[in-house]
């Protein structure tokens, strides 16, 4: 079993998201910095999936089909950054 943290976010009129899937359990610690780093600005999801590809997620949920997913956590958070400033 896949576990995947799905944090969601808007660029403009794109939607993006950073994933972070494991086979095993998340790291809480990278769960922590990433919310404190967030700071409420985005949706998160949590799904379990057979796979930790995106497609998976996208097939579990057609909701995700069409995001731009970024697999970096501090390119995912510059992009949301710049947008708001």
């Amino acid at each position: 079993m896949a576990f995947h943290f799905i944090a969601l976010g808007s660029v403009g009129s794109r939607r993006i998201a950073w994933h972070y899937a494991s086979d095993g359990k998340l790291d809480k610690e990278m769960l922590r910095t990433f919310a404190a780093e967030a700071k409420g600005m985005l949706g998160i999801h949590k799904i379990q999936t057979d796979s930790t590809s995106w497609q998976s997620v996208v097939n579990r949920d057609s909701y995700f089909d069409g995001v731009l997913v970024i697999q970096d956590m501090n390119e995912f958070l510059s992009e949301l950054t710049c947008e708001k400033i």
